[in-house]
């Protein structure tokens, strides 16, 4: 029973450092300006932790427009 629930800590901690990376990655691309090198990141996502990211409230603040350019 332990070592089932010690493998199971060791792989949520994985998923958890796997997500953490992807993101820093992620918004380093973003805010320099790469595109495609964000769009790579951003597919490695994992789906379980997709639906949580509301991309313009992360990086704009706010997920309405502030403009209307």
């Amino acid at each position: 029973m332990r070592v089932q629930a010690d493998s199971a800590k060791t792989a949520a901690n994985q998923e958890r450092l796997y997500n953490a990376s992807n993101v820093t990655e992620w918004l380093k691309a973003e805010s320099h300006g790469e595109k495609r090198l964000a769009a790579l990141f951003e597919r490695r996502f994992l789906p379980e932790f997709r639906p949580s990211h509301n991309y313009d409230l992360l990086l704009y603040g706010s997920v309405y427009p502030t403009s209307l350019d």
